[in-house]
């Protein structure tokens, strides 16, 4: 049974993880700057799979981030590049995880968390 619930897991997170890459491709322009889609299967899978979830979908957004949008910055510091979209995207899935769990723990209904059903 344990098993079962696993590879479930592993499919919904990589289902997550290519939305997250497609989304993170697709750019809106938005005057001088660019708004993406990709945060919504990202802070959905934090919420649904927790902190781990949403680091792994960070890290999926970061790594597509650097391939697509980064190229220019790797002319000035390609090690801090690196480092900064990799760590800033995996920090964006890990915080949305943790705050959800605070605020799942603090905000109750009666009896019934909020989101007892996710």
């Amino acid at each position: 049974m344990k098993k079962s619930l696993e590879i479930k897991r592993m499919m919904a997170l990589g289902i997550l993880g290519g939305l997250v890459a497609a989304l993170s491709m697709i750019k809106i322009p938005l005057g001088q700057f660019s708004i993406t889609l990709a945060l919504i299967p990202l802070v959905v899978g934090a919420i649904l799979y927790g902190p781990k979830g949403g680091s792994f979908l960070g890290f999926v957004m970061g790594f597509v981030v650097l391939f697509v949008d980064a190229a220019y910055f790797y002319g000035i510091n390609p090690i801090g590049t690196i480092i900064t979209v990799l760590v800033k995207s995996t920090a964006a899935g890990l915080i949305c995880g943790l705050v959800f769990n605070v605020l799942n723990k603090k905000i109750k209904i009666g009896d019934n968390n909020i989101f007892a059903s996710c």
